[in-house]
């Protein structure tokens, strides 16, 4: 649905949140807790400290999380469970693209409805976190274990939390290269989804989301899955001037070429009801032949409309009378 990868670490999450000596333990704890398998977890056993740990491991591409949700929207009885994976900063939001994607039959009459709505300053979506919830390592993360049982934790550290070289500053390499930390997509996946039939939700019921990271995930995930099913209309687009003149100096050709095809043509039409036309004179030969010359002209009349091109008809419509 987007073609630009798009961070799912919240703002707030930033290394000087905490002590950074505290995240590091987290980190290095985390990396040689979780098993390269995929293994249950309680994320509520997880410390504040833990869980921000886990937020940037994931999106360094060093743990990949395996996620079971349920799902309900705002004054629409159909309730949705699933399965996610996600790793990288763009994951999850690529599983809840995924999600929003197979939703959206459903859903979409009601999104209209909500974005109409006095309750359009409330999040619709109510993401509820089911058990278990699973965690493995990636092979980035088996590495990163190795580094760290190898005595290079600063590397690891600097990566995780974005620090000292991997800050995302391009710098210049000894060969005259530059190079920068670039973000790591990751990768997403709905692994599996059941709907079912329950009672509508109201806008208030659903905004009280238990796990709030999901609920915004996945309202960010079918907010631009709206607007690229439903695009904004282009007359409501401002056009630069310069890219306005252009359109007129274009569409002058277009009628200058039209038109002259279009005389060109109805002369061959009146030369030939001259030539082999009924009638005893020149006047009755090209009154008979009228169906070929309207013929002419409706074709010319909508070739050339049609050559005019949207942005062109636009300005049709909008003339004026200025230049």
């Amino acid at each position: 649905m987007t073609d630009n990868p798009l961070s799912n670490i919240p703002g707030r999450i930033t290394a000087s949140a905490l002590s950074a000596n505290m995240l590091e333990a987290a980190v290095a704890e985390l990396l040689r807790r979780i098993p390269d398998t995929w293994q249950a977890h309680k994320p509520d056993d997880l410390s504040e400290t833990q869980e921000q740990a886990l937020f940037l491991l994931t999106a360094a591409g060093m743990v990949e999380r395996r996620e079971r949700l349920r799902l309900r929207f705002a004054n629409h009885p159909v309730v949705a469970e699933a399965t996610i994976t996600m790793t990288g900063e763009y994951g999850g939001i690529e599983a809840f693209e995924r999600l929003a994607a197979r939703l959206w039959d459903d859903w979409e009459d009601a999104y209209a409805a909500w974005k109409h709505s006095d309750a359009a300053n409330v999040s619709p979506a109510h993401c509820e976190r089911l058990e278990p919830s699973e965690w493995r390592l990636t092979p980035e993360g088996v590495m990163a274990r190795q580094d760290l049982d190898g005595g290079e934790q600063a590397r690891v550290f600097d990566f995780v939390l974005k620090r000292g070289f991997f800050d995302d500053r391009p710098r210049m390499m000894p060969d005259g290269r530059v190079t920068r930390r670039e973000p790591v997509r990751g990768k997403g996946a709905l692994v599996k989804m059941r709907k079912a039939q329950g009672e509508p939700a109201t806008a208030a019921t659903v905004s009280l989301a238990n796990w709030q990271e999901g609920a915004e995930a996945f309202a960010k995930a079918f907010g631009g899955l709206a607007a690229l099913v439903q695009p904004p209309a282009p007359a409501a687009q401002a056009v630069p001037a310069g890219r306005r003149s252009a359109q007129r100096r274009r569409l002058r050709c277009v009628i200058l070429l039209w038109f002259t095809l279009f005389v060109a043509v109805e002369l061959a039409v009146a030369y030939g009801a001259w030539c082999c036309g009924e009638g005893v004179n020149l006047w009755q030969k090209i009154l008979a032949s009228w169906p070929y010359l309207t013929t002419v002209a409706a074709a010319c009349l909508g070739g050339g409309w049609a050559h005019a091109g949207r942005e062109g008809r636009q300005l049709v419509m909008r003339w004026k009378g200025e230049d």
